[in-house]
């Protein structure tokens, strides 16, 4: 049911069943007077009719068709009749009144039909055809007036209604709400004043008075609980936002989403991707000479500028091993510049290491290669997206044939690329498990990153916070 005050839904109740009364007891009365009405009607006109045949008589019998004329339009001068047909034996005489068309133009009339008698001998018959109509409108009048009565009475039954209802029931029932507001914000109660109510608010003014201070203890026992789940909440939502931060530095967001959808992810074959492939010289040696926590310091400020440059050149970082530092292009991040792409990536790691002032001598050999390789996530209880394949393995040797910071390309990184006049022919050199491979040096002329980019890459990197740092440090 709506939930509307008590008083509107009486008012809505009362309202349709006084109009429906009223509609059925003036639908019944209208057919009754109707039917009546139409009786008379039918009687005054067979008396009338009778009338209109003993004045027909004469001047039939005389055949004086003006004088037949006339006492037919002083007969049907009144409201009721619409048109009079007038048939005489006698010389096959036929009189229409008004005109021969009455009746084609006034459907559905009612007829009483008068022979014409002069003693035993039948001179004729007077068709009179007439309508209720009349009596139709004056029963619509009194319908309308007697529903503009009804309402003047409804109405003022209505306001009297209005008019006891607030004295008998909204007042008291504002007074206990008045007394509730007053009880909930610790003000004394006149609980005397409840000896006015009716009985009935009487025991509902007491019953509030009971329940009015458990109320406000529950409300205040529902608030308590309200604040401690919402910090709970948000505490989940922030646990919540730093896993999905670190789930999205770990695997792609393809991945994530394939995991999540299917919970497994397929391994995909990439083909032609660009594979760079980078470890530093000497740095074995270097790890057993230099104290661990600058060693690890420099080594990660370095592969969070290679990460950076990574990410300018719209190419991935896959993994690190040690000093091994391995990324692509065309693989997760949509790249069809990628042959371009890796290669100024691997001039710009060369330009930041020269750019870097450090205590220790960090130089670098890159290994640039197209091939094809296989993507996907590896391990059931500690996950890792990978790549693996002969492409891998085959810049993983080229890279162990370039010299320091330089760049050695394969004969297919060479031939797919469109730069050809920056690199430089190294001749074929053996690689082990494979033939012997055509290899180049990348010049330095193909790609010349201006000093402030490369300046602001090492700072940036110097101020970086990591991850763990920035989502799971003590707070």
């Amino acid at each position: 049911m709506l939930k509307l005050p008590i008083i509107v839904q009486m008012f809505v109740i009362f309202l349709i069943s006084s109009v429906f009364l009223a509609g059925i007891s003036t639908y019944v009365y209208s057919i009754k007077s109707y039917e009546y009405q139409r009786s008379e009607l039918s009687v005054k006109i067979a008396t009338a009719s009778v009338r209109l045949s003993r004045a027909l008589i004469k001047p039939a019998s005389e055949k004086n068709l003006e004088a037949v004329r006339n006492i037919i339009s002083a007969f049907a001068g009144t409201p009721e009749v619409i048109c009079v047909n007038l048939a005489l034996r006698v010389g096959n005489v036929k009189e229409s009144w008004p005109n021969e068309e009455c009746l084609s133009e006034n459907p559905n009339l009612m007829m009483h039909d008068q022979p014409l008698r002069r003693g035993s001998r039948v001179l004729g018959s007077a068709k009179v055809f007439f309508t209720d109509e009349l009596i139709k409108k004056n029963i619509d009048v009194f319908l309308i007036y007697t529903f503009i009565g009804l309402s003047v009475v409804l109405l003022i039954l209505l306001m009297i209604m209005l008019l006891a209802q607030r004295v008998l029931v909204t007042s008291p029932i504002n007074k206990i709400i008045g007394k509730m507001r007053s009880f909930k914000v610790g003000e004394m109660i006149d609980i005397a004043d409840s000896e006015k109510y009716a009985p009935e608010f009487k025991k509902i003014s007491s019953e509030f008075d009971v329940l009015a201070d458990e109320l406000n203890n529950q409300a205040n026992e529902i608030l308590n609980k309200n604040e401690l789940l919402e910090a709970q909440n948000q505490k989940i939502q922030d646990e919540k936002s730093k896993l999905e931060i670190l789930i999205k530095n770990i695997l792609p967001t393809a991945t994530i989403g394939e995991l999540r959808a299917k919970g497994t992810v397929e391994p995909k074959k990439f083909e032609n991707v660009g594979i760079l492939m980078l470890d530093f010289v000497g740095f074995t040696e270097m790890s057993a000479k230099t104290e661990q926590n600058l060693l690890f310091d420099e080594l990660n400020e370095m592969f969070t500028c290679f990460d950076f440059l990574a990410e300018r050149h719209k190419c991935e970082r896959i993994k690190t091993i040690g000093d091994a530092y391995l990324a692509v292009a065309n693989v997760n991040i949509e790249n069809k510049s990628q042959i371009e792409s890796i290669a100024k990536f691997a001039l710009d790691i060369i330009a930041v290491l020269e750019a870097r002032e450090t205590q220790l001598d960090w130089k670098c050999r890159i290994g640039l290669h197209v091939g094809d390789i296989v993507a996907g996530v590896v391990g059931k209880t500690k996950i890792l997206f990978d790549v693996f394949g002969d492409g891998i393995n085959t810049a993983s040797r080229i890279e162990g044939l370039s010299t320091p910071m330089k760049i050695n390309c394969s004969k297919d990184f060479y031939s797919a690329s469109d730069f050809h006049d920056h690199f430089e022919a190294r001749g074929k050199l053996e690689i082990k498990g494979k033939n012997s491979m055509e290899m180049f040096f990348l010049k330095n002329s193909f790609h010349q990153p201006k000093a402030e980019e490369i300046e602001d890459i090492v700072n940036s990197a110097k101020l970086a916070e990591s991850l763990i740092e920035k989502n799971f440090a003590a707070e």
